[in-house]
């Protein structure tokens, strides 16, 4: 069984949740506060047209009981968001004997100020015994 767990943020996120989407897998997303407040913080702010993208995969998940909505205040947003998408990700792996965590963390590669919540999902995920994948956007 392969189910993605992540977040549902412009760009990477959405991609791979809409490209899971197209395989049939099993997916959870996993977001710091309600859809319509991150929508606009970490969505439609950003370049690029991703809210039809956003509505589609929040509207789908939700429906089939993967959307974890977390009650966090934007300054621990992420940092919450990261943790539960650990456990959510262990939790996953034990019920369904899944054995291989692999994270994919699309990232510059180098720390940005703290809190970098990239670099931050990449240390929980090697803490947490993931194998981890690099997708670098900068060259």
């Amino acid at each position: 069984m392969t189910v993605l767990v992540s977040s549902a943020a412009c760009g990477a996120d959405l991609i791979a949740q809409e490209e899971a989407a197209s395989l049939g897998l099993r997916r959870r997303v996993v977001l710091p506060y309600p859809p319509r407040r991150f929508r606009s913080t970490s969505v439609v702010d950003r370049p690029g047209d991703w809210g039809e993208s956003f509505d589609r995969v929040i509207d789908r998940v939700r429906a089939d009981g993967g959307l974890v909505v977390l009650e966090a205040g934007f300054g621990n947003g992420f940092v919450a968001a990261n943790h539960e998408l650990v456990r959510q990700a262990h939790t996953i792996a034990h019920e369904g004997g899944i054995d291989r965590l692999l994270a994919v963390v699309v990232w510059e590669g180098m720390p940005h100020p703290e809190p970098d919540a990239s670099d931050g999902f990449r240390r929980l995920a090697l803490n947490g015994g993931f194998e981890i994948r690099f997708v670098q956007t900068m060259r």
